[in-house]
């Protein structure tokens, strides 16, 4: 699985809320099932994520899974400090492919 991939073929970004919490991971589920059939990429924009739960971080890991059996080439356009924190806590920065070593 890419993190950063060279082609910018025009793949949407796909912007994550400010409060990723349970309360919208049925919402951005929905708006993730719509943004890969219509691009071969994922790109993900987690950098206004100021409040993240566990049942979120789930859905992520859910769909870095799925971008992966599915063959998308994935990449982090940006992410919070909260979200990498939220990650670390939970043991998944390495799932998620985040680099937290900055």
């Amino acid at each position: 699985m890419e993190t950063n991939h060279d082609e910018q073929e025009n793949s949407p970004i796909f912007l994550l809320p400010a409060t990723a919490n349970i309360s919208c991971v049925v919402k951005v589920l929905e708006d993730y099932r719509t943004a890969i059939e219509k691009s071969n990429c994922l790109d993900i924009d987690g950098s206004e994520v100021s409040v993240i739960d566990a049942a979120f971080l789930q859905l992520l890991v859910m769909m870095v899974s799925n971008a992966q059996e599915k063959g998308l080439k994935f990449a982090w356009t940006a992410y919070s400090d909260v979200l990498c924190e939220g990650a670390k806590l939970t043991g998944l920065t390495k799932v998620l492919h985040l680099n937290t070593e900055n």
